[in-house]
């Protein structure tokens, strides 16, 4: 809820009073209005979704200006990146959860012990990290990254990025088509080396496949 908003989501006014948004085709009410919902023919949203993220309602009264500053590096990224090391080196244990995994999940509000309380050494810690990196920085540019350093690229970037569950049931069981996305390991790991680069020196040789 404090990333995106989905159908029927229930969003905060400036003055405090709420409206449901509603982006299912046709979940709109009667006499109301249908602006937000999900269509093929491009009006609104192309997912099923809108951001939440770093929308700030108190700022639609002053022409959406904003007093803050960017951000160059979260103290988050800083605790999945020490996270994700001690998994690699063997070394996650409960107290390195608890300084990391368990602190970020508790600032998000989750209370179960299921969410908080180390799930132990033979958990798929590595995959759980790595969702919740997925998760928490979600839309801060991190994700392309992540996939191409963890090897993964070829894996989760290969397929249909889908929407929400608004599509034909016998198509990717109802979620909608949004962008093919393709990946081809044996190239697009590397980038290409610009032409200037290549004039200078005639030593350098082009990246595979460019």
């Amino acid at each position: 809820t404090a990333t995106i908003v989905y159908d029927r989501y229930v969003w905060t006014n400036p003055d405090n009073s709420t409206q449901i948004i509603y982006i299912k085709p046709g979940s709109t009410p009667a006499n109301g209005n249908r602006a937000n919902e999900y269509s093929p023919a491009g009006q609104g949203t192309s997912t099923g979704y809108y951001w939440r993220k770093y929308f700030d309602p108190t700022s639609v009264s002053n022409g959406f200006q904003s007093g803050l500053n960017l951000i160059l590096i979260r103290y988050a990224d800083v605790l999945l990146m020490y996270a994700e090391a001690k998994q690699a080196l063997g070394q996650m244990d409960a107290t390195v959860w608890d300084k990391t995994i368990r602190a970020l999940r508790q600032r998000a509000g989750f209370t179960a012990a299921t969410a908080l309380d180390f799930p132990g050494a033979g958990a798929g810690l590595t995959n759980v990290i790595r969702r919740e990196r997925r998760s928490e920085l979600a839309m801060e540019g991190r994700r392309i990254d992540d996939i191409r350093r963890w090897r993964i690229a070829e894996i989760v970037l290969n397929d249909w990025a889908n929407g929400a569950r608004f599509g034909d049931p016998t198509v990717d069981n109802g979620y909608l088509r949004v962008q093919l996305r393709t990946f081809n390991p044996a190239k697009n790991y590397l980038w290409p080396l610009p032409a200037s680069e290549l004039a200078l020196n005639t030593n350098l040789r082009q990246n595979p496949n460019y």
